[in-house]
């Protein structure tokens, strides 16, 4: 299943009045975003002195100060959503030419630490002669959060493959598979909507924004791209990015 710049899908991300309805709740949240961290800040130095506290009261600062965190992380997933349609209602993105391996080299290197507290190798394969007109930052944004997804639902002691390659003269591919717990078909056409949890997600209670895999969908239709996955219960998920160079062409700027 892929998803196609341009063709909204009824209910998802290109719905007008979900868009509309985040737009009113991010008019300000650069005040929001600027506090948070100030207040997470009153709250952790309490947290990690824990002899100052009592029980319960050390409890309940932890509780705020990682609730407080996660507001944080949401404000700047919903800035970086309205960034990104803004950006593709009012301008063409710029694109430069780089080799694919770079900007996975780096999403990789990002997400190292999480990885290595699981135990999850993280293994690239993707050849260094590669190279494609790109947005290189916004492309290794959608690569970690596509690689933190399947961290958070692979096993500990399990891998994450990213893969890159020439699907033919027109059309490169990239591949973030895991061997995780896997997603039911019927959630497959939902997954790049805002906030929607599978139920893996519900029964695992995994962290994150809810906006990771909407964010991947922005980026990747910004190239003039499709983001498709796949996925076996029990035995893994992969999600594929397509970049053609027609669309990139026709639809982008280059420098």
């Amino acid at each position: 299943m892929f998803l196609r710049p341009r063709h909204p899908i009824p209910g998802c991300l290109g719905n007008d009045q979900r868009r509309d309805h985040r737009h009113q709740r991010c008019h300000q949240p650069p005040a929001l975003g600027k506090h948070a961290p100030r207040f997470r800040g009153q709250c952790f130095p309490r947290a990690e002195n824990p002899d100052h506290l009592h029980e319960d009261a050390r409890r309940f600062v932890e509780i705020i100060a990682k609730q407080s965190k996660r507001l944080h992380a949401i404000i700047e997933d919903l800035l970086a959503l309205s960034r990104l349609e803004q950006d593709q209602e009012h301008t063409e993105l710029v694109l430069a030419e780089e080799k694919i391996s770079q900007p996975l080299r780096r999403a990789i290197e990002t997400c190292g630490p999480k990885a290595a507290e699981k135990k999850i190798s993280l293994e690239l394969d993707a050849p260094d002669d590669l190279s494609a007109n790109l947005n290189s930052p916004l492309l290794e944004q959608a690569i970690t959060n596509l690689v933190v997804n399947a961290i958070k639902y692979s096993e500990e002691g399990s891998r994450v493959i990213i893969r890159a390659g020439q699907r033919d003269a027109e059309t490169i591919a990239i591949e973030v598979q895991d061997f995780g717990v896997g997603v039911c078909a019927h959630h497959l056409p939902r997954l790049f909507e805002r906030f929607y949890r599978s139920d893996a997600a519900r029964n695992r209670k995994v962290g994150g924004t809810g906006l990771g895999l909407a964010i991947v969908k922005h980026i990747v239709q910004a190239h003039g791209g499709e983001v498709g996955v796949t996925s076996e219960v029990g035995k893994g998920t992969t999600f594929t990015i397509l970049l053609y160079k027609e669309n990139h062409d026709e639809n982008t700027n280059t420098t």
